[in-house]
């Protein structure tokens, strides 16, 4: 078993599933740094350097909305090929995969955290953190700023699992005539459709709110983040071949758009705080959240054509982390860096960088331990 599920993998897609993660890790964690800051010359470069990777938290959550729709795309393209769409259990049977891959470690991570925070005196047993268990915290308003941030991705992918092969089923049983394919990508361009229309007119209104709290991080607003992968799990499996041919063109286009939008990030006067109701502050609101997650796409033809390294550390590295993603992601900010690190008084700054690596160390130690505890003995119960 093991064997087999070895050779399922993709070092191309485990490679950016580990490029996302450390990612979102670097940007949350690296202001840890800015405790060197007194050093007179390399202080600055190092505080310049935290405040250049900043943006990696945005395009790393948006490298794995464009994975996650991918991988997904791929499961339900599968599944339209054998005909299994159309039985009474599909529907179930899906989504009980997907919740016994995200659910288990999500509870176990997001009760200890409230404990936590509890017991540490940093906040209260308030009522509204009932609201995370079912990923309603954002679903139409903004995340709760103080607790558990980082859930907020979360919660947009668990409602793209649960709206989109619902809408797929009915659909395909509505229209039982209509080629399946033909209606997957026509729900892939409704959702596009749609929720780039829901930013326009929120974007327009008066009374929009900024644009990281109220437009990124609301599940309403952001559920055709998925469908460019969906997308492009389509085209490689129906046009492998053409895709292949043109990987290094798609990649470019991807690189170029991935480079303007790290640009906007770096300079928010341009287009993500620019002022109310001017004309780059709606591109930003409207056209920022699409070119992410379809630049990334664009770049997976050629991430799954890579070849595993000769290498070996490299693969095992590689690997190792992109198989504890999930974990990592869930133990890295809220339950680790803010109670213990965020406001940790050091004797002196040289033990930063000392301090730093251990951070590292335990978020790494705390992943492999919950993957092993709670994420595979659950994924095992999905055979």
């Amino acid at each position: 078993m093991a064997e087999s599920k070895e050779q399922k993998r993709v070092f191309g897609l485990d490679a950016v599933r580990a490029i996302a993660v450390c990612s979102v890790i670097i940007a949350h964690s690296s202001e840890f740094l800015l405790r060197l800051k007194p050093y007179p010359v390399w202080g600055k470069w190092i505080t310049d350097a935290v405040y250049a990777v900043q943006p990696l938290g945005y395009t790393g959550v948006e490298m794995f909305f464009a994975l996650s729709g991918f991988l997904i795309g791929g499961i339900i393209i599968r599944d339209i090929d054998s005909g299994t769409h159309l039985q009474p259990g599909w529907l179930m049977h899906f989504w009980q995969r997907r919740w016994l891959r995200t659910l288990p470690a999500y509870w176990v991570v997001l009760t200890l955290t409230a404990v936590l925070y509890y017991a540490l005196r940093l906040q209260g047993l308030e009522a509204y953190k009932l609201l995370y268990y079912p990923f309603w915290q954002n679903l139409y308003t903004p995340h709760p700023p103080y607790f558990f941030g980082e859930a907020w991705s979360l919660s947009v992918e668990e409602w793209f699992y649960l709206s989109f092969p619902a809408v797929l089923w009915w659909a395909a049983r509505r229209w039982n005539h209509v080629n399946p394919h033909t209606i997957i990508m026509r729900i892939v361009g409704f959702y596009g459709l749609l929720f780039l229309l829901i930013r326009v007119v929120y974007a327009t209104h008066p009374y929009c709110q900024e644009q990281d709290a109220g437009i990124r991080k609301i599940v309403v607003f952001r559920l055709d983040a998925l469908v460019y992968g969906v997308a492009m799990a389509y085209a490689h499996h129906y046009y492998a071949t053409w895709l292949s041919y043109k990987r290094y063109i798609l990649l470019a286009i991807g690189m170029a758009g991935i480079v303007f939008a790290y640009y906007l990030l770096l300079h928010p006067e341009i287009a993500c705080t620019a002022p109310l109701g001017t004309p780059a502050r709606c591109c930003g609101d409207v056209g920022l959240f699409v070119l992410m997650p379809l630049s990334f796409a664009l770049c997976l033809p050629f991430c799954y054509g890579l070849p595993v390294p000769e290498w070996r550390w490299l693969y095992r590295s590689v690997t190792g982390m992109a198989r504890i993603a999930y974990s990592l992601y869930l133990v890295h900010y809220s339950f680790l860096f803010i109670p213990f690190f965020y406001r940790l008084e050091l004797l002196h700054p040289v033990l930063t960088l000392p301090c730093y690596a251990l951070y590292w160390y335990i978020t790494v130690a705390l992943a492999k331990m919950l993957y092993r505890l709670i994420e595979l003995p659950f994924m095992n119960r999905r055979r």
